[in-house]
């Protein structure tokens, strides 16, 4: 049987891609920060630094916002189970081993039928708002 794809898990996948363009771009900045004297009058490195400086706080910006969006969109789910799954893996972008023992030392496998059931079921939910961050 084909797996159908959810337009929820793509918006929670986009926000842990999110989270990872953040790091990539905080170790960039981080690199360019250590190339900059100061003393020196170098304005392109400068100009360059505060360019990143502001596409990393465009990234923090909107990751915070889908954060808020998914949060709220989670609270939504009836399973109190199903809510931490998702909570934990989409918002504190913690591994399945960490949410399978949050859980009482449930199994890998249960937590990700788990998971896809919550977001089976957030799937109507999220269709009706979907305009919002797509």
């Amino acid at each position: 049987m084909a797996k159908k794809e959810l337009k929820c898990q793509k918006f929670f996948q986009q926000l842990l891609n999110i989270h990872a363009q953040i790091e990539e771009k905080t170790d960039e900045l981080n690199y360019w920060q250590s190339q900059y004297d100061p003393c020196s009058a170098d304005q392109a490195l400068s100009t360059e630094i505060q360019r990143r400086t502001e596409e990393l706080q465009g990234l923090i910006r909107k990751m915070n916002a889908q954060k808020m969006f998914a949060t709220r969109l989670i609270d939504r789910l009836k399973d109190p189970i199903g809510r931490i799954i998702l909570r934990r893996r989409y918002i504190f972008r913690e591994p399945w081993s960490v949410i399978a023992d949050l859980c009482g030392n449930m199994s890998i496998r249960n937590v990700y039928y788990i998971h896809t059931q919550s977001l089976e079921e957030l799937e109507n939910i999220y269709c009706g708002y979907e305009a919002v961050f797509i």
